[in-house]
């Protein structure tokens, strides 16, 4: 009978009927709707407990407690950003410079142009500095 009326009834009867019929919609998955709009990991599992369990009173109300929970911290990936540079970065601002990597202390090490001989490394860079070795033969040769 409500069927019947329902089909010989006029469009604004329809309109309603479809307006109550999304509302309800709307107010069973109300849950999952929450849960996506604050991003909550665990959304599938919200929408599996909703609906599967809405209907009961008590499965609504554990997936709408889900959905309104906090997130952990480890939820939220770490975003990279680059390595500070001197001066102005667009989007950064000024940027303080950075202290330069630690190297090797200084001293005398094998010089990277002669393997032969040696070079001082003042701790950043190599200077002019360079011992080379003496041939064999010039070393206290009396004869």
């Amino acid at each position: 009978m409500i069927a019947h009326a329902f089909l010989l009834g006029t469009a604004g009867d329809a309109l309603v009927f479809g307006a109550i019929l999304v509302g309800g919609i709307a107010l069973y998955m109300l849950p999952t709707i929450v849960g996506s709009v604050r991003k909550v990991v665990n959304v599938g599992s919200v929408f599996a407990i909703n609906l599967l369990l809405g209907w009961t009173l008590i499965g609504w109300a554990v997936a709408l407690a889900m959905a309104l929970r906090t997130n952990p911290p480890h939820a939220y990936p770490q975003m990279w950003s680059p390595p500070p540079t001197l001066g102005f970065v667009p989007g950064y601002g000024v940027v303080p410079s950075m202290a330069p990597p630690a190297g090797p202390p200084p001293g005398w090490y094998a010089d990277p142009s002669d393997p032969s001989g040696q070079r001082w490394w003042d701790g950043q860079r190599w200077t002019a500095t360079a011992s080379r070795p003496q041939p064999s033969g010039s070393e206290n040769s009396e004869a």
